[in-house]
């Protein structure tokens, strides 16, 4: 069976983010929620809080209020999403919402066995200039390249009012595409999504979203 994951950016969940999430499971009564930390390895970690903001360049994979971190140093037991499934039996991931504040690659690169196995339909990250270097777009492409997987900005469309697809790998890459410096205070925030390149999946998002095929 597939699973729709979505990693929240935050530690503590609230009540909206609650509501949220049964809104989009529709009701479902399999929607379970957990209170963990994940990373691109298994061990402690090092969370950037308001409190701990001078170690906000290092492993910064999430924010968390000092009150969920008290008597922590700013440090939390981890694990990759590749331990976590195993933990929990899940075998294929239809679609995965990573959202965690600056380091997604991180994320990513704690997902490489699911993706390398193919078994990751598609997931979304959020590019910023919350990403420390060396973690960059060229960077990121060229690795989910490397697993069998496409990577596409989310752009908008203003003549057709709607969300666009634009291929950002492969022969597609270019270097004006590096649209957020990373650590930089210009605010930069855009949407991408890797999918198996040549895949069925592939074809139907762009037909969906595009109107067009890959």
């Amino acid at each position: 069976r597939a699973h729709l994951i979505v990693l929240a950016c935050v530690l503590r969940v609230i009540a909206s983010k609650l509501l949220e999430l049964r809104t989009l499971a529709g009701g479902s009564p399999s929607l379970r929620t957990h209170h963990i930390a994940l990373g691109d390895r298994d061990g402690n970690a090092t969370v950037r809080t308001p409190q701990h903001g001078g170690i906000q360049r290092a492993n910064l994979w999430s924010i968390a209020d000092d009150n969920t971190l008290a008597g922590s140093g700013g440090e939390l037991p981890a694990l990759t999403f590749d331990s976590f499934a195993k933990a929990e039996g899940i075998r294929t991931v239809r679609y995965a919402k990573v959202d965690v504040q600056g380091n997604d690659p991180r994320v990513a690169l704690g997902m490489r066995r699911l993706l390398h196995a193919r078994r990751v339909g598609f997931a979304s990250f959020e590019y910023s200039n919350h990403w420390q270097a060396p973690d960059s777009l060229a960077s990121f492409q060229a690795w989910a390249q490397g697993l069998g997987y496409a990577t596409y900005l989310v752009a908008a469309d203003a003549a057709r009012q709607r969300a666009r697809l634009v291929r950002a790998s492969g022969v597609f890459w270019r270097p004006a595409l590096e649209l957020c410096t990373p650590g930089s205070d210009r605010r930069c925030v855009i949407d991408l999504i890797i999918v198996e390149a040549g895949s069925a999946l592939e074809q139907q998002l762009l037909w969906r979203v595009n109107g067009e095929e890959a």
